[in-house]
């Protein structure tokens, strides 16, 4: 397989776009799922959320393959500061993944009457948010190393 930097950046740009569109789903279907929407029912939320988890997986296996054949092609090992910038990418992601999980179960809890949680929920979308501005910097790096190292 040989390697394309332009192509291997629009691959990962791909993804990135990809895993937005699919917080966005997750978004979108506990809004449809919550009161006063119940739009869907609890199984038909579930099995988004199984679907979006079953996503992250493929496009995080993706995202790794890309990595692996770069750090192949480039005859470099894991401390490479390139393969650095792919790793802490990917492990933003699923941070934020996970963060995104916690902040529907304490949606979900809080909709539901168990307890208000609406101050962790607040703190966590702030987290959320400086992850995001943090993913976008490293990914702008990681492209722009790609660039110069082509």
């Amino acid at each position: 397989m040989t390697f394309s930097t332009p192509e291997t950046i629009q691959q990962l740009s791909e993804i990135q776009n990809t895993r937005l569109k699919e917080y966005k789903r997750l978004d979108q279907a506990l809004s449809d799922y919550l009161p006063p929407s119940k739009k869907i029912s609890h199984d038909h939320y579930a099995a988004i959320v199984g679907e979006v988890t079953i996503n992250f997986r493929e496009l995080s296996a993706s995202f790794n393959s890309i990595r692996e054949q770069w750090k192949l092609n480039k005859n470099v090992d894991e401390g490479n500061d390139v393969y650095k910038l792919f790793t802490e990418v990917q492990m933003m992601e699923k941070h934020k993944l996970e963060q995104i999980v916690n902040i529907q179960v304490l949606k979900t809890d809080s909709a539901l009457g168990f307890r208000d949680y609406t101050e962790q929920i607040a703190e966590l979308m702030e987290g959320i948010e400086r992850l995001d501005e943090e993913i976008s910097e490293k990914f702008f790096a990681l492209k722009s190393e790609l660039l110069e190292d082509a």
